[in-house]
């Protein structure tokens, strides 16, 4: 397994669009926060079903390839808008579905009442730096699925990062050193379609044009 994390953020909207200006507007119904994962895989259903369905079949599967992440860890589930984990008709409702999977890391904690024992060294300094080892969070890896309905009203993105610490270039405006990434062209803003999920080539021009009268 890649002990490599990366990020899964996933954002579900609906957009209107005004036909008179071609001015697109987005409604962003849910925004999840970016999740810790170590491996995802993503798949769409070929024919309608029901969330039960995937569940109970994915449960299953994880259970026979995971075992040592499911004996002490249920499977965690998570759902798209407009399904809700706790509206009991929308899961039995068949729908196609994009379904990601994977294995997702989750930060927890001791209690702080839990006892702490110190073996070995039982000195002053010792049992501060094992109280101090107790309190920080320690990581889990868990199974997990989302599921996203695919319907005609709400559209979704799903983007996986990839943040290696080497993808950060440090420099320092204090002492007049120059971004190492500065570049004339990223002042162009890029006029994205969200329908067609393409660059507007006639919107790029016009701001291309309006960044060179800029100069």
């Amino acid at each position: 397994m890649n002990n490599i994390v990366q990020y899964l953020l996933t954002t579900v909207y609906e957009c209107s669009k005004d036909v008179a200006t071609g001015k697109i507007n987005c409604l962003e119904k849910q925004v999840n926060d970016a999740l810790p994962v170590l491996n995802v895989s993503i798949w769409r259903t070929t024919t309608p079903m029901t969330a039960e369905e995937i569940i109970q079949s994915h449960k299953q599967i994880v259970e026979n390839t995971n075992k040592d992440l499911t004996k002490d860890e249920p499977l965690r589930i998570m759902y798209g808008f407009p399904l809700m984990q706790y509206d009991e008709k929308t899961l039995k409702e068949n729908h196609q579905f994009t379904v990601i999977h994977g294995i997702m890391i989750e930060q927890r904690r001791h209690s702080v009442d839990e006892p702490v024992i110190v073996q070995g060294d039982t000195s002053e300094d010792a049992r501060a730096k094992a109280i101090e080892d107790h309190l920080k969070p320690y990581e889990v890896a868990l199974p997990f699925i989302a599921l996203f309905p695919e319907t005609d009203k709400y559209m979704y993105e799903i983007k996986l990062a990839h943040t290696p610490v080497g993808a950060v270039t440090e420099w320092d405006s204090s002492k007049h050193e120059v971004d190492p990434h500065l570049n004339a062209e990223q002042d162009i803003p890029l006029a994205i379609d969200p329908t067609g999920l393409h660059i507007d080539p006639d919107q790029l021009a016009k701001a291309k044009a309006e960044a060179e009268q800029k100069k």
